[in-house]
């Protein structure tokens, strides 16, 4: 097994290219966090499994929330 750490300036088009490389190898497992419609999302590259993790109404929800990044 192998460990790929990518890292580049933020919104200089990392998941985009990361996902560009997934697509063209076998056995690749992890997770990758683009903005998809215009929303922060969790995607897990195994099962293709796309995952919110912003809360679209947050004075009107009754989960504790956890203010990360901007």
């Amino acid at each position: 097994m192998s460990i790929i750490i990518f890292s580049q300036p933020i919104h200089s088009g990392k998941s985009t290219q990361l996902l560009h490389w997934c697509d063209q190898q076998k056995n690749v497992a992890g997770i990758v966090m683009p903005d998809m419609d215009g929303k922060r999302k969790i995607l897990n590259l195994e099962p293709k499994e796309v995952f919110a993790i912003e809360c679209d109404n947050p004075a009107n929800t009754n989960e504790k929330l956890i203010k990360g990044g901007k």
